[in-house]
């Protein structure tokens, strides 16, 4: 039997029924979709869990004097603190590491940074072309929109 096997129980009726009004409120615009998903997280929370978010709650208050978001700027800055070490490591040891593993290492290093600051990491774009009421067909536009165009040649008046 693998290890870490974990066993998904069943939602309870009640928060089944919870989970669809949720949906139905989402989709009939009634919510936001965040707000629900905070409604449903707070009544999937069991009174354990409630405690220890209490308790890291009043940790961070009463303990550290610090805001969650207080917090979560030190550990940012501190993260970001290591990523700054990693980059001047791999710049002292540029001799040390094969030239085909350097594009690989501050690749990571850049992700990693993106990650810390809260910015994607890829991004992605695709573009809609509606014809309209044009007779030309997709492939028609693709062949047009790669065609190489060559300056028209301008012709000088003289006065």
């Amino acid at each position: 039997m693998p290890r870490n096997k974990k066993v998904v129980k069943a939602l309870s009726k009640d928060l089944k029924n919870d989970v669809i009004e949720a949906a139905v409120k989402v989709a009939s615009k009634q919510s936001s979709a965040t707000k629900q998903g905070e409604i449903i997280n707070e009544k999937m929370l069991t009174a354990k869990q409630k405690d220890i978010r209490n308790y890291c709650r009043h940790f961070l208050t009463y303990k550290l004097e610090m805001t969650e978001q207080e917090f979560v700027g030190a550990v940012e800055s501190k993260l970001s603190a290591l990523v700054t070490d990693s980059l001047n490591m791999l710049h002292d040891k540029l001799d040390d590491i094969p030239p085909q593993n350097l594009p690989y290492a501050l690749s990571i290093l850049f992700d990693k940074m993106m990650t810390i600051k809260g910015r994607p990491t890829n991004i992605t774009a695709s573009a809609n072309v509606k014809l309209g009421s044009s007779d030309m067909t997709p492939e028609e536009m693709r062949s047009l929109l790669k065609r190489e165009t060559k300056p028209k040649e301008t012709e000088v008046i003289e006065t």
